[in-house]
């Protein structure tokens, strides 16, 4: 069966191991650059920095993503925080990301397109008047992963005129200044396009525009900075319950954007829409009176009719030789429910001892099912045909089973739901502890 909430979790997952995708080499293949890897890398950025923004959301607040920016911000004062995430590939010798340099088209381009924004002759904002009351209602911020350059000397000046120590003209002199240094190549090319469009502005907007621009540069832990909003959210958890509530959280902010991009709908949400949404998440991770849930990437076995338990549900007719997708979901169940066991007693949240109780109970409870529907396969009319005999026999098996799958386990007093308990029963016939034949002990158990 199609998992997709495994398939939102291999998308973040990918999307999230950023360091991994930073390795990559600076020399790559035509192919390689134009791969849709890199893309999604960008994209996964922008993704996981508008949830840590959300994560921190005030009272009164909205936030979007790709609506008004890469990501925005509403105040309740009417204010807005307009947000340009890049993330960048790109490496120096020592493999540690590149600096934010001053002709960096990161940078340039992302002053050109907020300069576009302020101007915007759809939105009415013509006069300056207007483009200056929007410069004045809003902040602009760079995001990236690039470094602080000590030779970036356009924002060595900028942070200087935003200080008083100079003035706009001394800054728009700086400017005119890189773009008169361009080389040849560089000339008549977006950057240099994306200077001039920053420099033809008149002295007043641009006073007024770049006071209000900053830049945060080496913001490459974004799963960090997230797991760190979800402790305080959380305060004393352990690692797997914090692991369950970054699940639980990705998982339902991915849903949400895919649900909305498919209705055509802004992806927006306001503090109290995220507190609905998501409490549900760290409630979980704080109950002490349930055990942590995770989705796991589950590896199938190759061949699944390989597997003991499988081969006990085709003897019996439950499952049909050939049907793959059974047999791959009822895999899933029994691989499920042992790595939350494992991932529980390596949590603490159970002993080995515990663990070790939880399959001998589950094996009594098989007992009497086994017992009361084999009743009549003790004592079978020897005048009745071999055939015949078989079928009472197959029919007794599959009461058992029936019975057994209706049976939800307890576990330190959490009752598990049925794909956990059936899971648990699966994996006891697959070593194999129980059967459903009256004669299973002869033919499976080794």
């Amino acid at each position: 069966m199609f998992n997709f909430g495994n398939m939102i979790q291999f998308t973040y997952v990918s999307y999230a191991c950023l360091n991994e995708v930073n390795k990559v080499q600076q020399e790559r293949s035509y192919e390689d650059q134009t791969s849709a890897s890199k893309k999604e890398v960008g994209f996964g950025y922008q993704f996981f920095y508008f949830i840590y923004l959300l994560l921190q959301l005030k009272p009164n607040e909205v936030i979007g993503f790709e609506v008004k920016d890469d990501i925005h911000i509403e105040l309740p004062n009417g204010a807005l925080i307009l947000i340009q995430a890049k993330h960048s590939l790109q490496k120096k010798a020592d493999n540690s990301t590149k600096n934010l340099t001053e002709r960096d088209n990161d940078l340039w381009k992302t002053l050109f397109t907020w300069s576009k924004m302020i101007n915007d002759k759809a939105l009415g904002r013509t006069a300056v008047g207007k483009q200056l009351d929007f410069i004045k209602n809003a902040r602009f911020i760079l995001v990236t992963n690039k470094n602080e350059s000590a030779q970036n000397k356009f924002l060595d000046k900028l942070s200087d005129f935003q200080n008083k120590k100079i003035s706009i003209v001394e800054l728009r002199s700086i400017i005119q200044g890189l773009i008169d240094a361009s080389k040849p190549k560089e000339k008549d090319t977006k950057l240099e396009s994306y200077m001039k469009a920053l420099i033809n502005q008149k002295d007043q907007w641009l006073s007024a525009f770049l006071k209000k621009v900053e830049i945060r540069y080496n913001q490459d832990e974004l799963l960090e900075l997230i797991r760190n909003d979800i402790k305080v959210r959380v305060y004393e958890i352990n690692e797997f319950r914090l692991d369950m509530a970054f699940d639980c959280i990705i998982s339902n902010l991915s849903c949400w954007r895919y649900d909305q991009v498919k209705r055509d709908e802004r992806i927006e949400i306001s503090y109290d829409d995220v507190e609905k949404k998501l409490s549900k998440c760290f409630f979980n991770a704080r109950r002490t009176d349930k055990l942590p849930r995770r989705n796991f990437d589950e590896v199938l076995p190759d061949n699944f009719e390989d597997q003991t338990f499988i081969k006990q549900l085709i003897e019996i007719g439950e499952v049909t030789p050939g049907d793959l997708p059974k047999m791959a979901d009822l895999t899933t169940f029994k691989i499920n429910i042992n790595k939350h066991l494992d991932m529980w007693v390596q949590s603490g949240e159970i002993t080995e001892d515990e663990r070790e109780d939880f399959h001998d109970q589950s094996v009594l409870y098989w007992e009497a099912c086994f017992q009361e529907s084999h009743l009549s396969s003790e004592d079978l009319d020897p005048s009745l045909s071999s055939q015949d005999q078989q079928r009472i026999l197959r029919t007794n098996a599959k009461k058992c089973l029936i019975a057994i799958k209706k049976t939800k386990l307890t576990i330190d007093k959490d009752e598990l739901d049925l794909k956990f308990s059936n899971g648990e029963f699966y994996w006891l016939s697959d070593q194999p502890r129980i059967g459903w034949t009256f004669d299973w002990k002869g033919k499976y158990k080794k």
